[in-house]
């Protein structure tokens, strides 16, 4: 597992899955361990874990997930920061519009799979 930041929203859900080898930058290190969000943005705290990786800039990193993603093919893609998944969209959902207005659009999730594998290597 990767954490991209150690703020409050991204460590609740990482204690249930915490058997898993954490990787995460030095700077992050801190807040993990700890189970408090070191930032400006914490309300509660979360289960401490441990970090398996210690991550430098330039380390490589095996994603062996993306098989896995490319096999599924999701109706809707909801985001670690769904703020904008709804934006504009709450009408024609209250609505019952079909095709929903959360549908990914054809070949969309391969594309998303596709950059995100780009984006890593």
């Amino acid at each position: 597992m990767l954490i991209s930041h150690a703020h409050y929203d991204h460590m609740e859900t990482m204690e249930t899955i915490r058997r898993i080898t954490v990787a995460a930058l030095e700077a992050e290190v801190p807040a993990l361990v700890s189970g408090h969000d070191l930032s400006s943005n914490e309300t509660w705290g979360a289960e401490p874990l441990q970090v398996g990786r210690v991550l430098e800039s330039g380390d490589d990193i095996t994603f062996d997930s993306y098989k896995a993603l490319r096999a599924m093919n999701p109706d809707i893609l909801i985001t670690g920061h769904p703020q904008n998944l709804l934006k504009g969209k709450l009408d024609a959902l209250w609505a019952n519009k079909r095709p929903s207005p959360l549908a990914l659009a054809p070949g969309q999730w391969k594309k998303t799979v596709d950059d995100s594998a780009a984006a890593t290597r």
